[in-house]
């Protein structure tokens, strides 16, 4: 189970289990996707924001998501 909030917008936030600054450089380094971390924000401190895509971008995100955090 993957911690999350989706509030309707075109946005979703995500609470890895790997430190988030390390998740978010593997993201953009191993498979060139582009999320941004929440860190230092209230509330949010520790999410990734994940802007919502087409299906084929999610379904490549959250491929990518699970190899990096072992799910």
């Amino acid at each position: 189970q993957v911690r999350h909030h989706a509030a309707g917008g075109n946005y979703l936030l995500i609470w890895p289990d790997g430190v988030v600054a390390e998740v978010d450089r593997r993201l953009r380094q191993e498979a060139g996707i582009l999320v941004r971390a929440m860190t230092g924000k209230p509330l949010i401190d520790g999410a990734l924001r994940v802007s919502v895509g087409t299906g084929e971008q999610m379904r490549r995100f959250w491929q990518a998501y699970r190899l990096i955090e072992g799910r």
